[in-house]
């Protein structure tokens, strides 16, 4: 038989095991979702455990659904900076995703600037 390591020396995992780390992380992210506006003519939601249905055409991007938040850093005209961003995926069941992102500057401390 081959290898157990891929082409970058990565040991190759288990999909049950990519399955269950997924399960796991989302306990603690399950209920992270877009603010509810009850103004829009159709609900709309970056939690798929709520809402409409997702689209059977987007079912490949259904990974990308979600809130993702990280740090970061950058580079400008007057040195390093080190910045925090928010992404959200979300649907309202049609066959397009919705896409927002939100970034802003950080202290030292890592404090919102």
């Amino acid at each position: 038989m081959g290898s157990e390591s891929g082409s970058s020396g990565d040991i190759k995992g288990s999909g049950d095991r990519a399955v269950a780390a997924a399960a796991e992380r989302a306990k603690q992210t399950a209920v992270r979702n877009i603010p509810v506006f009850d103004d829009l003519p159709v609900a709309d939601t970056a939690n798929l455990r709520i809402g409409a249905d997702l689209s059977d055409a987007l079912l490949a991007l259904l990974p990308l659904v979600g809130v993702w938040r990280g740090e970061g850093e950058g580079r400008g005209p007057h040195g390093d900076y080190r910045f925090g961003q928010q992404i959200i995926v979300s649907h309202d069941g049609g066959d397009y995703l919705n896409w927002e992102a939100r970034s802003w500057r950080l202290d030292e401390a890592g404090e919102y600037h």
